[in-house]
Protein backbone atom coordinates (compact mmCIF):
# COMPACT_ATOMS: atom_id res chain seq x y z
CA UNK A 1 0.00 0.00 0.00
CA UNK A 2 1.23 3.65 -0.84
CA UNK A 3 0.95 6.33 1.73
CA UNK A 4 -0.82 9.58 0.41
CA UNK A 5 1.93 11.81 2.05
CA UNK A 6 5.10 10.11 -0.22
CA UNK A 7 3.36 10.52 -3.55
CA UNK A 8 5.28 12.82 -5.82
CA UNK A 9 8.45 12.97 -3.91
CA UNK A 10 10.26 11.39 -7.01
CA UNK A 11 9.39 14.69 -9.31
CA UNK A 12 10.61 16.77 -6.38
CA UNK A 13 13.81 14.91 -6.75
CA UNK A 14 14.05 15.09 -10.29
CA UNK A 15 13.54 18.91 -10.17
CA UNK A 16 16.45 19.71 -7.45
CA UNK A 17 18.96 17.12 -9.59
CA UNK A 18 18.10 19.09 -12.74
CA UNK A 19 18.05 22.60 -11.35
CA UNK A 20 22.10 21.57 -10.07
CA UNK A 21 22.58 20.37 -13.82
CA UNK A 22 20.86 23.23 -15.21
CA UNK A 23 23.05 26.05 -13.16
CA UNK A 24 26.73 24.22 -13.88
CA UNK A 25 25.82 23.98 -17.60
CA UNK A 26 24.62 27.84 -17.32
CA UNK A 27 27.71 28.55 -15.47
CA UNK A 28 30.44 26.83 -17.87
CA UNK A 29 28.20 28.74 -20.48
CA UNK A 30 28.66 31.98 -19.01
CA UNK A 31 32.07 31.65 -18.02
CA UNK A 32 33.47 29.64 -20.77
CA UNK A 33 32.30 32.58 -23.50
CA UNK A 34 33.81 35.16 -20.89
CA UNK A 35 37.17 33.46 -20.14
CA UNK A 36 36.89 32.76 -24.47
CA UNK A 37 36.67 36.33 -24.87
CA UNK A 38 39.38 37.67 -22.32
CA UNK A 39 41.95 34.68 -24.30
CA UNK A 40 41.05 36.68 -27.75
CA UNK A 41 41.59 40.24 -26.23
CA UNK A 42 45.02 38.75 -24.72
CA UNK A 43 45.94 37.33 -28.06
CA UNK A 44 44.80 40.68 -30.06
CA UNK A 45 47.52 42.34 -27.21
CA UNK A 46 50.16 39.99 -27.36
CA UNK A 47 49.69 40.51 -31.60
CA UNK A 48 50.22 43.96 -31.90
CA UNK A 49 52.79 44.39 -28.33
CA UNK A 50 54.84 42.07 -30.72
CA UNK A 51 54.46 43.56 -33.78
CA UNK A 52 55.04 46.95 -32.36
CA UNK A 53 58.37 46.04 -30.87
CA UNK A 54 59.67 44.29 -33.84
CA UNK A 55 58.63 47.35 -36.10
CA UNK A 56 60.81 49.56 -33.42
CA UNK A 57 63.76 47.32 -33.72
CA UNK A 58 63.48 46.88 -37.51
CA UNK A 59 63.32 51.16 -37.23
CA UNK A 60 65.72 51.54 -34.71
CA UNK A 61 63.99 53.29 -32.44
CA UNK A 62 64.37 50.90 -29.93
CA UNK A 63 67.68 52.16 -29.37
CA UNK A 64 66.85 55.64 -29.86
CA UNK A 65 68.18 57.93 -26.95
CA UNK A 66 66.41 60.16 -24.34
CA UNK A 67 63.39 57.87 -26.32
CA UNK A 68 60.99 56.70 -23.24
CA UNK A 69 59.78 54.01 -25.30
CA UNK A 70 63.11 52.19 -26.07
CA UNK A 71 63.98 49.28 -24.77
CA UNK A 72 67.13 46.79 -24.99
CA UNK A 73 66.80 43.47 -26.63
CA UNK A 74 67.52 41.63 -23.21
CA UNK A 75 64.79 39.64 -21.66
CA UNK A 76 61.97 41.78 -19.43
CA UNK A 77 59.06 41.99 -18.20
CA UNK A 78 56.59 45.34 -18.40
CA UNK A 79 55.51 47.42 -15.48
CA UNK A 80 51.96 49.10 -14.96
CA UNK A 81 53.49 52.48 -16.24
CA UNK A 82 55.58 51.00 -18.80
CA UNK A 83 56.22 53.29 -21.89
CA UNK A 84 58.67 50.57 -23.42
CA UNK A 85 57.24 50.06 -26.92
CA UNK A 86 55.86 46.53 -26.80
CA UNK A 87 54.54 47.74 -23.21
CA UNK A 88 52.63 50.40 -24.37
CA UNK A 89 50.88 48.42 -27.24
CA UNK A 90 50.14 46.06 -24.71
CA UNK A 91 48.65 48.88 -22.44
CA UNK A 92 46.48 50.66 -25.65
CA UNK A 93 44.81 46.44 -25.77
CA UNK A 94 43.57 46.38 -22.03
CA UNK A 95 46.49 44.38 -20.81
CA UNK A 96 49.19 45.68 -18.43
CA UNK A 97 47.42 46.59 -15.51
CA UNK A 98 47.53 45.13 -11.82
CA UNK A 99 46.78 41.22 -11.72
CA UNK A 100 48.25 41.27 -15.54
CA UNK A 101 51.72 40.30 -16.48
CA UNK A 102 53.30 40.51 -19.86
CA UNK A 103 56.68 39.48 -20.73
CA UNK A 104 59.21 40.18 -23.84
CA UNK A 105 61.68 38.24 -24.71
CA UNK A 106 64.22 37.56 -27.67
CA UNK A 107 64.67 33.75 -28.64
CA UNK A 108 67.61 32.97 -30.96
CA UNK A 109 66.88 31.97 -34.16
CA UNK A 110 67.19 28.37 -33.66
CA UNK A 111 63.63 28.56 -32.20
CA UNK A 112 61.90 29.23 -35.84
CA UNK A 113 63.59 26.44 -38.06
CA UNK A 114 63.62 27.08 -41.77
CA UNK A 115 62.78 30.64 -41.66
CA UNK A 116 65.95 32.73 -43.23
CA UNK A 117 66.48 35.69 -40.63
CA UNK A 118 67.57 39.29 -41.59
CA UNK A 119 71.19 39.90 -40.91
CA UNK A 120 71.84 43.43 -40.21
CA UNK A 121 69.78 43.64 -37.04
CA UNK A 122 70.85 43.01 -33.48
CA UNK A 123 67.59 40.53 -33.47
CA UNK A 124 65.45 39.03 -35.40
CA UNK A 125 62.49 37.60 -33.12
CA UNK A 126 60.55 38.99 -30.53
CA UNK A 127 57.87 36.93 -28.16
CA UNK A 128 55.46 38.57 -26.59
CA UNK A 129 53.32 36.21 -23.60
CA UNK A 130 50.07 38.09 -21.78
CA UNK A 131 48.88 36.36 -18.83
CA UNK A 132 45.74 37.56 -16.84
CA UNK A 133 43.80 36.02 -13.89
CA UNK A 134 40.01 35.74 -14.33
CA UNK A 135 37.46 35.68 -12.06
CA UNK A 136 34.74 33.04 -12.73
CA UNK A 137 30.98 33.77 -11.14
CA UNK A 138 29.01 30.81 -11.76
CA UNK A 139 31.82 28.18 -12.08
CA UNK A 140 32.82 29.30 -8.49
CA UNK A 141 30.14 27.40 -7.23
CA UNK A 142 31.48 24.16 -8.91
CA UNK A 143 34.99 25.12 -7.06
CA UNK A 144 36.81 26.74 -9.78
CA UNK A 145 36.87 30.95 -8.64
CA UNK A 146 39.57 32.00 -11.11
CA UNK A 147 41.75 30.66 -13.86
CA UNK A 148 44.86 31.89 -15.75
CA UNK A 149 44.55 32.85 -19.69
CA UNK A 150 47.37 33.38 -21.94
CA UNK A 151 48.34 34.02 -25.00
CA UNK A 152 51.82 34.33 -26.71
CA UNK A 153 52.87 35.99 -29.98
CA UNK A 154 55.95 36.05 -32.03
CA UNK A 155 56.87 38.47 -34.47
CA UNK A 156 60.18 38.17 -36.90
CA UNK A 157 62.30 40.49 -39.33
CA UNK A 158 63.16 38.21 -41.80
CA UNK A 159 64.69 38.07 -45.47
Amino acid sequence: MRCKGEEGQAVVMVALAMSVFLIGAVGLAIDGAHLYSQRQMAQAAADSAAQAGIVSIFAGTNTATGNPAAFSTSAFTCGTSDARTPCAYASDNGFGGTGDQVSVDFPADTAVPGVTFATSFPTNLIRVTVQRNVKTTLMGMLGSSATTIQATAMAAIVD
